[in-house]
């Protein structure tokens, strides 16, 4: 049982990450704490299952110095045995946030936020939203807005639409940051209940355990301004076009302005393009931590695979340019051999037909002349 880490004042926020995700664990962390505030406590779960001793000491360096921060680890290795997640193409620590509500069984409602982000304000400003009766407080998607409808996407539409059932297709959210209504939630979904329904039938969701908690909780979320998960990858870029002008604006206007930047995307984060807009915000605190030169080392190899990648593409296109040749080069020769075999023939038979200085003969030397002129 985990139980409030202060007595008063306690903000509560869970987070998951893998043992390699730990360097943007910190950086989330560090952008936590320079945007806290001495009147608010803050209560820090992370849900893990290989975490190592290390890395777990190097987060616990952050805070050291913070009276007003608490830092726990819980590895849920055992609550999750017996389940297989290889089904779904994303890694597994996307669904522990599944037994939150479980795990947390002491706090009425938590703040949940992905590893892939940079936080500008103050949290506990998030965790004041009012839920009322529903059991996630988010954000809209502005870029599946957008690609619902977008020409093409037809099959997309269907299933926001009738496999997920939303009735407004601006409805769908995204769960990277939410606060959830755990009280209600445990009340409603007891035990590994979450865990056992997406498991049922694994397939229907497309977008893990997001499309999931959409339909699950469709009807029972509470939509907050987008400034909370200012999302910004290729795939809003790619649908902005089509994005509603009530959700544009709102996107717009907290581009400017982001309490959180979220870097969705798994070949989307500042160590894959550091020039990015708003990478930069990543960099802020990531200076600050002790993970520092282990991100520039992951930007570096990802710098290197991205040339290897480019010039891959190079050499392959050189290939199919030589192979073009090769084909034009065989294919003249076969002509020629071909060509070949007909002056053969043609001398063959005019040798058998035609006595030597025959009239046939000297037509025949002709024709023979004619084709190897040709040839050359």
């Amino acid at each position: 049982m985990i139980l409030p880490a202060f007595p008063e004042n306690n903000i509560p926020i869970t987070l998951s990450s893998s043992n390699g995700f730990v360097p943007f664990l910190g950086v989330v962390l560090q952008s936590i704490y320079e945007n806290s505030s001495v009147e608010n406590n803050y209560d820090i779960i992370i849900l893990h299952s290989d975490i190592s001793e290390y890395n777990k000491f190097l987060l616990l360096s952050l805070s050291e110095s913070r009276r007003n921060v608490s830092l726990r680890f819980v590895d849920v290795s055992e609550k999750f045995s017996g389940y297989d997640f290889s089904v779904f193409k994303w890694a597994k620590q996307n669904f522990y946030r599944l037994l939150i509500a479980d795990i947390a069984s002491e706090f009425k409602k938590v703040i949940y936020l992905d590893c892939d982000l940079a936080v500008n304000a103050d949290v506990a400003e998030l965790f004041k939203v009012d839920l009322e009766n529903n059991y996630i407080a988010a954000t809209r998607s502005t870029s599946a807005a957008g690609l619902i409808r977008t020409p093409g996407f037809e099959f997309e539409r269907n299933y926001y639409i009738n496999e997920l059932g939303l009735t407004d297709t601006n409805d769908y959210f995204s769960n990277g940051v939410a606060v959830l209504n755990t009280d209600q939630i445990r009340k409603d979904f007891p035990g590994n209940s979450l865990l056992d329904m997406i498991l049922e039938d694994p397939t229907q969701w497309h977008s893990g355990d997001e499309s999931f908690y959409n339909k699950i909780f469709r009807g029972r979320v509470k939509y907050i301004p987008c400034e909370w998960n200012v999302i910004h990858n290729r795939r809003t870029v790619r649908f902005m076009d089509f994005i509603p002008d009530e959700l544009m604006d709102d996107y717009r206007k907290s581009y400017m302005a982001p309490k959180i930047v979220h870097y969705l995307g798994g070949n989307e984060k500042p160590t894959d393009y550091p020039s990015d807009e708003l990478a930069h915000y990543f960099w802020i605190y990531a200076r600050h931590t002790p993970f520092y030169e282990q991100l520039i080392w992951i930007l570096a190899k990802n710098a290197a695979q991205e040339q290897v990648h480019i010039g891959r593409k190079f050499v392959e296109a050189r290939i199919e340019e030589l192979q073009k040749t090769l084909d034009a080069i065989l294919h003249e020769r076969n002509m020629d051999r071909k060509m070949e075999n007909e002056v053969s023939n043609l001398t063959f038979i005019g040798d058998k037909l035609s006595p030597k200085c025959s009239i046939r003969w000297k037509i025949v030397k002709t024709t023979r002349s004619f084709f190897r002129l040709l040839k050359k």
